[in-house]
This record gives structure tokens, C-alpha cells and sequence, in this order.
């Protein structure tokens, strides 16, 4: 089935049962707009802590009330799976998967276990705050009231401290549904040489990788070749794995901090920008004009082509991306080239699929293919496996 096909059947079938719907999460798709950037109301997240490279997980997968909560080697299980919701007031209550009688996570003097559900308990509420810093940016403070949730550092038990200044106090939220993966690439002759040898321009090497890697990461992986800036743009909105392989553009007379898209002939098809300043034609959409918190759902975004990710009269593509809701973005910052940035996408995702963090793939892509200097902001700690 087609992608297209997939999603029309998908908006049919979500407007059949609608009335059922609307009775059932109507509370948060009305919170849904104000969650904290990059958060979704309603997702079942692992949740990682930053110092130990751990999850929060349920002790022994137990369902009682008081059991405790510690920081564990991944496993997948549902003792560490957390769906996690906003409630009316901005906090959020974080609902053990593992608990088949709705239990939460919960405070219990300086401890952190869970108990049965009650909306009365401040014990079971908490706030989240993005952490924006280039060094740590995208991942979040759990904090229960003044205080932080935090990972001892030297038992794995999780607990709330005073102090949150600490590694230990940081989390990276990894969706347990992985959703669809993109690549963009395109292909076009555009010239010849000696005026004989067809000259095209193809970005179409990473795409097996790509495919393949996702796939069996768990994403519903696609490969679209020389599709416009529209369509693209519009499935930025709801993909985990956003990856462009083309011309960006900051020449005199077009779009800046920007991505060009082509179609078959090498014709424009609109682009993409940081900024609606910096558009140029009706084909043109930028980041910004996007919802608060559009791309939430985007774990990781390369924009992979040339000064991606360069300011330009004070538009970034990549930061714009990142103050939606996007939870890792990359751009280049020089001229890059196709045989170059295909191995280098290639090697990312090859490294992505042994479950390596971000910054393991950025590191592993770059000892094999040098492409420049890189700009990035968000969570380079969490995995895309």
C-alpha cells in the first residue's frame, strides 16, 4: 500500500470513530497545544537519564502499590515504558505501562515508586523543563515541585533532590512507537560533459541504507525522490525520521538558511526556510510559521547539503527546527558534496541500528567521511533503535 494510501485510510478511519474518540481523549488533545516543547500528551516514552545511560524502570515489573523505581539497563519491557500525561493544571502524571491497575509514578518522602492513581495526589505530579543549553540542549528536568528527579549516582535508585545542577538530573525521551522514517533525495540531469556524458545530479546512494536501517530499527521507512517542498514539509508534522539529501541554498536572489527541493527536469519545487523573511515565492514554507510544538514528534532531523546549517541575517534552519518540538537537528556548514554526504548519511544510520546514541553516530559517520564543520541542537544522548 502506498504511503499516500496508507494515510487516507487512516484520516477515514479516524473520522468513523470519531464520536468515540472524542469522549475518550478529548481532556488531552485540548492540553495537547500547551505540552512542553518536544513532549506529546498521550506518548509512551522510555526515559533515560543522562549520567548513567539507564531507564526508569518499574522494580522487578512489579504491580503494587510502593514498589520501587530505579534506574535499569534497556530492555524493552513494559516495566519501563511510561505513558506520559499532561493534566489541566501543566503538570504531567507519568503512568506505569508494567501496572495493569493504573498505577503512577509517585513521591514518597525523598523516593520515587508507584502508587494507584488519584487526581487529589500532588505526589503524582510533575513539570518538565527543556533543557536549551547547546551542551545538554533537548533533554528535560523532572521536577516535583521545587525539587528534581534524579538518578543516585552511586545506588540507580531515583528520588527527588534539591539540587539538579547534575547530569544525574537530566532525561531523554525516546518514544516507544517508532512511527515513519523519511529521506528526501532527488534526481535530475543538469548538463553534460564535453557536451556527449549526460551530467545528473543524484542523492539517491543513501536511500538502501537508510531504508534498511529504519526498518529494522522499527520506523515505518519511505524513500521519495524529487517530490516539492509541500509534501515534504507537511510530513515533517508527523515523522520520527526527517532526513533531506539536496541543495541548500544561500546564494544572492534565493531563499537563505534554507533547503531547495527539485523536481525531475532540475526545476524549482518550492523550498523550505528557517523563516517566512526569508521566502521568496508562493512554493516557499518556513519552520516558523509552523504551530508551537509541531515537531514533537521528530526524533531526529539531518538536513544534509550544502550550509544547512548556517545563520543567514539571523535565520537558522536548524534552530528553528529544534524551537518546534524537534528533538535532534543537524545541518552542514560548508559546501558538501554527493559521494561525500551519501557515506557519511549512510554510516550514520549504520551505527544508529547497533543502538547508539546521536553522538555515537555523528562521531562514527565523521571518522569515516569527513563533510565540514557541523551545526546541531537537541539530545544527542538518546537512540533512535
Amino acid at each position: 500500500m502506498s504511503r499516500m494510501s496508507k494515510r487516507m485510510l487512516a484520516i477515514i478511519l479516524c473520522f468513523l470513530m470519531l464520536p468515540a474518540y472524542i469522549a475518550l481523549f478529548s481532556a488531552s488533545a485540548n492540553a495537547a497545544s500547551n505540552d512542553v516543547c518536544g513532549i506529546n500528551s498521550g506518548t509512551t516514552y522510555y526515559i533515560k537519564n543522562v549520567y548513567n545511560g539507564k531507564y526508569i524502570d518499574v522494580y522487578d515489573g512489579a504491580d503494587a502499590n510502593g514498589t520501587n523505581v530505579w534506574t535499569y539497563t534497556f530492555n524493552a519491557s513494559n516495566a519501563q515504558k511510561w505513558r506520559v500525561v499532561r493534566n489541566s493544571d501543566g503538570t504531567y502524571t507519568f503512568y506505569a505501562v508494567v501496572s495493569s491497575n493504573n498505577r503512577v509514578l509517585d513521591v514518597t518522602g525523598t523516593n520515587v515508586d508507584i502508587w494507584s492513581y488519584s487526581n487529589s495526589l500532588g505526589c503524582q505530579k510533575f513539570s518538565l523543563q527543556r533543557n536549551t543549553s547547546m551542551a545538554y540542549g533537548g533533554t528535560y528536568q523532572i521536577k516535583y515541585g521545587s525539587k528534581y528527579v534524579i538518578a543516585n549516582a552511586s545506588s540507580s535508585t531515583v528520588e527527588v533532590s534539591s539540587t539538579g545542577s547534575g547530569l544525574n538530573a537530566l532525561w531523554s525521551f525516546e518514544p516507544v512507537v517508532k512511527g515513519e522514517a523519511d529521506i528526501y533525495t532527488f534526481y535530475y540531469k543538469k548538463g553534460s560533459t564535453l557536451g556527449i556524458i549526460p551530467d545528473y545530479f543524484d542523492t539517491r546512494g543513501a536511500a538502501s541504507t537508510f531504508v534498511e536501517k529504519c526498518g529494522n530499527m522499527g520506523y515505518s521507512p519511505y524513500h521519495l525522490t524529487n517530490k516539492s517542498a509541500s509534501s515534504a514539509y507537511t510530513c515533517m508534522k508527523v515523522d520520527a525520521i526527517w532526513v533531506f539529501r539536496g541543495h541548500g541554498t544561500s546564494s544572492s536572489g534565493t531563499p537563505i538558511a534554507t533547503i531547495s527541493f527539485k523536481n525531475e527536469n532540475g526545476e524549482s519545487n518550492g523550498y523550505i526556510t528557517a523563516n517566512v523573511a526569508a521566502s521568496n515565492d508562493t512554493k516557499d514554507l518556513a519552520i516558523d510559521s509552523l504551530a508551537a510544538n509541531a515537531l514533537a514528534k521528530a526524533q531526529c532531523v539531518l538536513y544534509i547539503g550544502c550550509s544547512t546549517g548556517v545563520s543567514y541575517s539571523g535565520f537558522n534552519l536548524v534552530s528553528s527546527t529544534f524551537n518546534k518540538g524537534a528533538h535532534f537537528v543537524l545541518g552542514t556548514t560548508e559546501t558538501t558534496y554527493t559521494d561525500e554526504t551519501d557515506k557519511w548519511t549512510k554510516k550514520f544510520f549504520e551505527k544508529a541500528n547497533t543502538g547508539a546514541t546521536i553522538r555515537q553516530c555523528i562521531d562514527y559517520a565523521n571518522y569515516y567521511q569527513d563533510i565540514g564543520l557541523l551545526y546541531y541542537e537537541g539530545d544527542v544522548y538518546t537512540k533512535l533503535k
